[in-house]
């Protein structure tokens, strides 16, 4: 019927939508880790010192004999503190970049992995149970981040992993029903859910955190 929209495009619109789920969780974390290095235990506890300065009891009690060298004390004392601090934010950037990676460690194994299972399985079988399962890990997400830095890295790289299998899945539905005329207009409205899917996951995201924290965030998202 002429008047009806033709089932690969409407098969088009909905692997667009799978697109737009996969970046949105795939862009939001690099906002949410942010978040949660703000809001860590460690950070909290800390906050009640982070005005103050740290002090070397024993070079105090070594200048202390001489009055004139106050100034020289302080910016000792100043130099190490500003020292500890380098070394502190140095530590906590290494640990954001690690866990933010660790969703590329993932997908680059399972790229290969994802044709194969479409060709054995069928792409809607396979791209149903990554989404369901990339689904329950992001509600699992918070668990993994209280339980410390290491569970979330294993639960990132494995939510990299199943969702690896998204493209190869995608691009084998498409090869079976859309045209050779028409494959490129589908193709397009396909990834279209890529530019979507991060303005989603960036707009979505911040709001949310705003709003409710970067737990809730990440249960929103996830379901």
């Amino acid at each position: 019927m002429t008047c009806c929209i033709p089932t690969r495009y409407c098969l088009a619109v909905l692997l667009m939508g799978v697109v737009i789920h996969l970046f949105t969780l795939r862009s939001n974390f690099s906002i949410i880790v942010v978040a949660m290095a703000e809001h860590s235990p460690n950070d909290e506890g800390n906050s009640s010192r982070e005005n103050e300065c740290f002090v070397n009891k024993t070079q105090d009690i070594k200048y202390s004999k001489h009055e004139n060298n106050t100034a020289d004390l302080l910016t000792f004392n100043l130099y190490n503190e500003s020292r500890k601090q380098r070394h502190a934010n140095s530590t906590e950037h290494d640990s954001q970049g690690r866990i933010i990676g660790a969703y590329s460690y993932g997908t680059v194994f399972s790229q290969v992995l994802g044709g194969f299972l479409e060709a054995r399985f069928g792409g809607k079988k396979v791209l149903g149970l990554s989404i369901l399962l990339s689904s329950v890990l992001t509600l699992l997400t918070p668990a993994a981040a209280f339980a410390g830095e290491w569970w979330l890295f294993v639960v990132r790289v494995v939510v990299g992993f199943i969702q690896g299998v998204i493209y190869p899945c995608a691009f084998g539905i498409l090869s079976k029903w859309a045209p050779p005329l028409e494959r490129g207009r589908l193709i397009t409205i396909v990834f279209l859910g890529e530019t979507l899917g991060v303005f989603v996951g960036f707009s979505l995201t911040a709001y949310l955190i705003t709003q409710f924290g970067w737990a809730v965030t990440l249960y929103i998202t996830g379901g």
